[in-house]
């Protein structure tokens, strides 16, 4: 597992915007926020980042979805996560 696997989502939000070269106030108008605030907050950790907002927050920091729908789940969805994983395991 990457180091990247095992950060926070507040930790991926965070390493995606800085790594997309993007301001936070681009990508959050972007995705649909009026303003960077609820970005931020995602970003610090205060607040979570809906699902259905992952895969275009990824696309507006040039980034695949992947890891941080795989953080959001470990994180917020720990059981549903783990059964995701099982059953992948069972597929593969």
């Amino acid at each position: 597992m990457s180091d990247i696997a095992k950060l926070t989502v507040a930790e991926t939000i965070s390493l995606m915007i800085h790594r997309s070269g993007r301001s936070t106030k681009e990508i959050a108008t972007a995705i649909g926020y009026a303003n960077a605030g609820a970005l931020k907050a995602i970003a610090a950790g205060a607040a979570k980042i809906p699902f259905e907002l992952i895969e275009p927050f990824a696309r507006a920091c040039g980034e695949h979805h992947a890891l941080l729908l795989r953080a959001a789940l470990d994180e917020y969805e720990p059981e549903i996560s783990r059964a995701l994983a099982a059953t992948c395991e069972v597929l593969s």
